[in-house]
């Protein structure tokens, strides 16, 4: 058939040209006809432009077009049926329907095939776009172009749908679904999908054998249900799989069971109202961001559990999630860099971590539980640095890094707030930084593997009663207690002595720790252990500090043996006593060898006379003259009457008692054995004893009263 021209002429009745051959192209533009049917038809072109059909189009079963198809403004009563239709334009517009308005719907499905770009920009649809079972192909370019489409039903890229070039839907409007189950995307390097901005009142599903080889973008796009992506697969290597920055999902966001991703997955700012599953899924990226997460909202739980994979970081920087965060399982790799972060995240539940295995740093900076933070079981590993990083993080439970949790790598709740307990027993740690904790519960560390060599960081933290044990107390050096604060002991050594031991594994010494364990023992009622601990804490201070003067240290061995710095003051007395008791030895050998005599004249020359003084005056008693020369202020009416003699005495007492004269009279080999006669001797022993008394009872009274305190 030779040309052929209808433009802008009106038919009232349909126009039908079916398994026809045209050697030119065909000219409709504006033509007004109640059907259209091209059905099996070979055509050079079809200008249908601004036309009008009452009814349907069919350019299907075998309709081949060796050049542009314009449907441009067209406006179709009914469906545009391609089904099995051929539209080749391999250097331009295979199809160009911009703006066309499809009362019923678009079908480009059973075998339908482009080569060059499908075009549907701001198109209208008030039926379903259906393109199941197509094959689109523009390399490098745009093998569909729906832009700005408005779609009344749903939109279907599946069941065998093939594409090569970006199919883009930018702006879209879409009544119910897009689905792309099974469908085939290919534009490496490039966009292979492209739905930005989209506003989807259903689902979108890439789910099920759907395969995107290049670029899938939903920036900003709008899903008023679920965004299925299960067993889908994206690949992108070393670029973005999936962006999907600014998505908002009042559904769920499914990527799970099988899906897979070669190449960065974008979800910055995206929101999702309900919950969020990565369930089995798999995500590579190495070197770069698996998950780029930062400010994602989700009203639900967010799902990473076993077998979940991330090679490359996981970040959530800043996000928010209304229920909990479980990664049970999961594994997460980027050695040397951060493999999974959450800083500044808000989770409304519980953060639960358990047997995860990550190689790389896990980081929770500011992070917000609700709940438990649960590593129970779980694997870290970052040797050349920390592999957990939690400053500043407000967690309302409880903290679990126990039941075989290994962190190879540094370990750090730094400024943590925790509302319950802290529990470490049964973890293995490289170091544990807890300085300026505050855990409002039990702080656990028992049963620590690889304990010794472990470094623990309590400096300044607070918790409430500690339950430890001695084996996993860390070696000398490795444990730093400075400015450490807990409520009590509930668990392992309460005893001083073993505590001092701990205390003592401390290589930098200062005064708080000690004053914290006595002040705990105080509380619980051994008060001795408590006045121990502060004698052991003054003890060693004075032992570090090597370079004093000789009077410091004369007076730090006189405070240490005195009043055991103020802790033990009774020492003192027992000074006091023995004192006494020396004296009184002293003094009753002085007085039976004539060495202590009366100070009064007629009472001394009576004593020289007949071995006595005169009659009703006060009688020599040995031990209560030394009593009143230990203590001060004692005054029994003994020392105001004897005195040691001036000179060597010779007088030898007379005594009453039989049994005190056969002790004055005792010899050995000639020597009386309880006779002292010397009486300078006993003047000076007497000038020390009541200095030495004096100085025991002040420090004494000193020690009692508190003027001597420990840490003074």
């Amino acid at each position: 058939m030779g040309e052929f021209d209808l433009s802008y002429v009106i038919i009232s009745f349909p126009l039908g040209f079916e398994r026809c051959v045209f050697n030119t192209g065909i000219d409709l533009r504006y033509l007004k006809v109640a059907a259209l049917n091209l059905s099996g038809s070979q055509v050079q072109s079809v200008n249908a432009e601004g036309a009008i059909v009452a009814g349907d189009i069919f350019l299907d079963s075998g309709f081949l077009a060796r050049g542009e198809v314009r449907l441009l403004g067209a406006q179709v009563g009914g469906d545009l049926e391609c089904s099995g239709g051929t539209f080749e334009n391999p250097t331009g517009k295979a199809l160009s329907a911009d703006r066309i308005k499809v009362i019923g719907d678009i079908s480009l499905t059973n075998g339908f095939s482009a080569r060059g770009e499908v075009r549907l920009l701001v198109a209208q649809v008030g039926g379903t776009l259906n393109c199941g079972g197509s094959s689109f192909q523009n390399p490098g370019g745009l093998a569909l172009n729906a832009d700005s489409i408005e779609v009344k039903g749903s939109v279907f890229l599946k069941n065998g749908f093939s594409s090569v070039g970006d199919v883009s839907f930018i702006g879209a409007r879409i009544g119910t679904n897009l689905d792309c189950g099974g469908g085939l995307f290919k534009n490496p390097s490039a966009r292979a999908l492209t739905l930005d901005h989209a506003q989807v009142a259903g689902s979108i599903f890439l789910r099920n054998g759907f395969a995107a080889e290049g670029e899938v973008w939903l920036v900003g796009s709008q899903v008023g249900s679920n965004l299925d992506c299960d067993k889908g697969k994206f690949k992108n290597s070393g670029g973005r799989a999936l962006a999907a920055a600014g998505v908002g999902v009042k559904g769920s966001l499914f990527l799970r069971n099988g899906f897979s991703a070669d190449g960065e997955v974008v979800l910055m700012d995206a929101q999702v109202g309900g919950y969020f599953s990565l369930n089995g899924g798999t995500i590579r990226n190495p070197q770069g961001t698996a998950i780029h997460a930062d400010r994602l909202r989700v009203d639900g739980s967010l799902f990473m559990r076993h077998p979940f994979s991330a090679d490359g970081e996981v970040r959530l920087i800043g996000g928010q999630i209304g229920a909990n965060l479980e990664a049970q399982g999961g594994t997460f790799r980027n050695l040397g860099g951060q493999a999974f972060t959450a800083s500044g995240i808000t989770v409304k539940g519980g953060l639960f971590l358990q047997e995860f295995s990550v190689e790389g740093l896990v980081r929770l900076v500011g992070i917000s539980i609700g709940g438990n933070l649960e590593c129970d079981g779980g694997k870290l590993s970052n040797p050349d640095g920390r592999s957990f990083s939690a400053e500043n993080a407000i967690v309302q439970g409880h903290v679990f890094l126990r039941g075989g949790f290994s962190s190879q790598g540094g370990t750090s709740l730094f400024g943590a707030s925790i509302g319950g307990s802290l529990d470490c027993s049964g973890g293995r740690f490289s170091s544990l930084d807890l300085r300026t904790l505050n855990a409002k519960g039990f702080f656990r560390w028992s049963n620590v593997q690889n304990a010794a060599s472990t470094r623990l960081d309590l400096r300044h933290a607070s918790t409430g009663p500690i339950e430890d044990e001695g084996a996993s107390w860390p070696e000398m050096g490795n444990l730093s207690l400075d400015g450490f604060a807990y409520s009590g002991i509930s668990g392992g050594p309460r005893d001083a002595k073993t505590r001092l031991e701990w205390l003592d594994r401390v290589q930098q010494f200062t005064l708080q720790p000690y004053q914290q364990l006595a002040k705990v023992l105080r509380e619980s009622g051994d008060v001795r252990g408590a006045r121990d601990v502060l004698f052991g804490m003054e003890d060693r201070r004075r032992r570090k500090e090597k370079n004093r003067p000789w009077h410091w240290r004369s007076w730090d061995w006189m405070l240490k043996y005195t009043i055991g710095y103020g802790q033990r003051s009774e020492w003192a007395l027992m000074w006091l006593l023995g004192l006494t008791l020396l004296g009184s030895l002293l003094f009753g050998c002085g007085y039976l060898g004539g060495a202590v005599s009366p100070n009064e004249k007629d009472a001394y020359e009576a004593f020289e006379r007949q071995g006595e003084p005169t009659p009703y005056y006060p009688r020599f008693n040995a031990v209560v003259y030394s009593f009143e020369h230990s203590f001060p202020f004692v005054n029994l009416g003994v020392k105001e009457y004897w005195a040691p003699k001036p000179g060597r005495g010779a007088t030898v007492p007379e005594l009453q008692w039989a049994r005190f004269r056969a002790i004055r009279d005792a010899t050995f080999r000639g020597y009386y054995l309880c006779r002292f006669c010397a009486p300078r001797i006993l003047r000076w022993w007497l000038w020390f004893q009541t200095v030495a008394g004096w100085v025991l009872a002040t420090m004494f009274v000193a020690g009692l009263t508190g003027i001597v305190k420990s840490g003074s």
